[in-house]
């Protein structure tokens, strides 16, 4: 967005009069009528084929920007209030929930540090005064104060916080003994509606990056990971067998180099976990990897601490099964190998 900025800014019109941006959100003045507004968001538009802005133009003298609304005073500064879309319910996490006080204190913490940030001091009653309306009616009965008292923060250790599931007069204890020894104590929900209901979008297989095993008829397999699509990576197993570069997949040196009628099943491989995060993925794949000890590839991958072999011997794998099956892949790479 810089370098796209800094090229648009050069070549364009000199129209404007003030830009502010943040992320990929522009606040933007210029000299000229609405007409002029459409012939530089056209020039914005210009410059590359998939970067495509939309605008927005004042109403009565006012124009909200991210969640601040901005409006022109008579003598032609700007005044700023907290904007809030029409489709807002002002509805927050209700007092009565079972969390622990520091999330519920933070509602009220959030709202009244946001109205006193944003708004200047002709708004800044009339949002306060909002606000204490609406922790009214989600059940927060204290009052707002008129002044923030800055706490002091005494020097702590750095060390990796704790994070325990919410259960009130048993994990907050704990989270009390934790604090003496500078152990910070990150609160999370029994529950959430996430783990209750099912994603609504559906899922494609083999779209998502992850671990993936393939079996082979002989009775061993291959575990691997990538963080592009499983169905990507399966792919480049096919063509890797199918130009015999065996130094370029494990699936094609096993299938090519042991000089049996082996059955690799590529059209179907199983996927293991769908993880995007790297350092969780060459975890995981470590792990299975030492669950099927009986594998083909050429490396164990991550170095897993000694700790994890007890854990892994209790894991049993899935039997794979050693019958002879019909996989396509395999027949078409098995007859472009004797063709050669």
């Amino acid at each position: 967005m810089e370098h796209f900025e800094e090229l648009a800014l050069r070549s364009g019109p000199s129209v404007i009069k003030m830009w502010k941006r943040y992320v990929d959100d522009v606040f933007c003045i210029l000299k000229g009528n609405a007409d002029t507004v459409e012939h530089f968001v056209g020039h914005l538009n210009s410059i590359h084929p998939k970067v495509k802005f939309t605008f927005e133009m004042e109403c009565d003298r006012s124009l909200p920007f991210l969640d601040v609304k901005l409006r022109v005073k008579p003598d032609g500064t700007l005044a700023h209030s907290v904007y809030r879309k029409p489709t807002h319910t002002d509805r927050y996490l209700q007092a009565s929930s079972h969390h622990h006080p520091r999330h519920l204190q933070s509602v009220v913490t959030s709202l009244v540090n946001r109205a006193r940030d944003l708004c200047d001091a002709e708004h800044i009653d009339n949002e306060l005064a909002h606000v204490q309306e609406v922790l009214k009616k989600n059940g927060y009965l204290q009052k707002i104060p008129r002044t923030t008292r800055k706490k002091e923060r005494h020097p702590e250790v750095s060390r990796q916080p704790a994070f325990l599931p919410y259960v009130k007069g048993i994990t907050d204890k704990v989270g009390s003994v934790l604090k003496k020894f500078s152990i910070k104590t990150v609160y999370t929900p029994l529950s959430k509606v996430a783990s209750l209901l099912r994603s609504p979008k559906d899922v494609i297989p083999y779209q998502n990056p992850g671990v993936y095993k393939i079996e082979c008829s002989c009775g061993s397999a291959y575990i691997g990971q990538t963080k592009r699509s499983i169905q990507e990576r399966v792919k480049e197993h096919i063509a890797a067998v199918k130009n015999r570069h065996v130094n370029k997949s494990a699936i094609a040196e096993h299938l090519l180099t042991t000089g049996t009628n082996h059955w690799i099943e590529l059209h179907k491989p199983k996927v293991l976990s769908n993880e995007r995060h790297y350092y969780p993925r060459i975890v995981r794949e470590a792990i299975e990897i030492k669950k099927h000890p009986k594998n083909f590839n050429r490396e164990d991958g991550y170095k897993l601490s000694s700790t994890w072999g007890p854990v892994i011997q209790m894991l049993k794998p899935a039997d794979i099964s050693s019958d002879q099956c019909t996989d396509t892949v395999s027949v078409v790479c098995r007859a472009v190998d004797n063709k050669h």
